[in-house]
């Protein structure tokens, strides 16, 4: 069974969400998951590898950009397409669509901005996810 976990931020522009997917990839790297990051298109993967580098002084987080002619070695993976690498358990999912590949990762991580289109849409995909008989999560991080 697939899990999703749903991340809801007070975040509210798209680089403070990258730089929320860096805790949450840093997070996963120290943990020894692989995760494979679905972005949006090849600029905002090469926005997010850009502060991957940057966003802590103290941290290294192996990663790499992905295409179809790349070799694939680092637990991190950001490409823009929907081919799955072969060793990665973990999707976050940049895209404001639900990837057709969802069913082949072991859990799933969509983060949430707190503009009301984006709750919309996780209503939306949390609505699919339920329906493939996904375990779901709901993290709340919101500003209280």
């Amino acid at each position: 069974m697939t899990r999703v976990d749903f991340y809801l931020t007070s975040e509210t522009n798209k680089q403070d969400i990258l730089r929320f997917a860096c805790r949450v990839l840093e997070k996963a790297y120290e943990q020894n998951c692989h995760v494979y990051v679905l972005a949006e298109n090849m600029a905002q993967a090469n926005q997010l590898n850009d502060l991957l580098w940057t966003f802590r002084d103290i941290s290294f987080i192996p990663h790499q950009l992905v295409d179809t002619s790349s070799e694939v070695s680092s637990p991190i993976q950001i490409g823009c397409d929907m081919t799955r690498p072969s060793t990665q358990e973990i999707l976050l999912n940049l895209q404001k669509d639900i990837p057709t590949i969802f069913n082949q990762f072991q859990r799933i991580i969509e983060i949430i901005s707190n503009e009301s289109m984006d709750h919309q849409r996780a209503l939306e995909h949390q609505q699919f996810f339920e329906t493939h008989a996904c375990e779901i999560h709901r993290h709340d991080l919101r500003k209280k």
